[in-house]
């Protein structure tokens, strides 16, 4: 319990009150990972639902930015007031978390890659959705629905891709991007594009015996709980 409060960052069990590792601030160092802004919802979207629906709804939610740290989190700030609206620690970065607190703890790789922010037309709503890896972090990308930034909660994360689902994805460093397809003659979707990146190769029980890069083509509506399928919903 102690370690996992450390993580949420409360600083009482830090040396040398405490066993714990001392930090010199609570926020982990941001190296490869630029900034992502979100404000009001983007009119260049040319759909009656979206105009008179969703971007009125959100025309006024509160300005964010958002960037990946080497404490295991992806952070959401006001961009106002510096103040932290929430935090999220993609799965596969939690088995190491534990590394943070030891007082002999060496410098890790956590989310250390760049999201982006878009709004994207999910099933049948719009949705304004973050997508990011980790970069040297780990072998996956994650998709959140940031639409209301004030008012994220566990519900609001919509999948996870790793190398467990296909071993061709490495460790993505590159900045992904929400892109519209048509998936049949008259019928768009919004999709993540995400490149594999690098060290797919190496043997960490899901690898790729070629090591060919690839890209990735993710739907943004697959239903949580539902496994990934290639040539189905990637």
């Amino acid at each position: 319990q102690a370690r996992l409060d450390f993580i949420r960052g409360d600083r009482s069990q830090e040396a040398p009150n405490g066993t714990l590792r001392k930090r010199g601030k609570v926020l982990g160092d941001i190296v490869n990972s630029g900034v992502a802004y979100s404000g009001a919802p983007s009119l260049r979207i040319n759909d009656p639902a979206y105009v008179s629906g969703f971007a009125t709804t959100y025309a006024s939610r509160v300005k964010t930015l958002f960037v990946g740290a080497n404490d295991g989190m992806l952070h959401a700030f006001d961009s106002d007031t510096g103040d932290e609206l929430f935090a999220y620690i993609p799965s596969w970065v939690v088995p190491r978390l534990n590394a943070l607190s030891s007082t002999t703890y060496q410098h890790q790789t956590y989310v250390d890659a760049s999201p982006v922010v878009a709004e994207a037309k999910v099933g049948s709503a719009w949705k304004t959705v973050l997508v990011g890896g980790t970069g040297g972090g780990g072998q996956g990308v994650y998709a959140l629905d940031v639409s209301d930034p004030a008012a994220f909660d566990a519900g609001k994360v919509k999948w996870e891709f790793t190398d467990k689902d296909d071993a061709s994805l490495g460790n993505v460093i590159g900045r992904p991007a929400l892109l519209q397809f048509t998936d049949r003659a008259t019928t768009y979707k919004y999709y993540a594009v995400v490149a594999s990146g690098v060290n797919n190769y190496v043997d960490d029980g899901h690898f790729s015996t070629t090591g060919n890069p690839a890209i990735f083509i993710l739907d943004l509506a697959k239903a949580p709980g539902t496994a990934w399928q290639l040539g189905v919903n990637y």
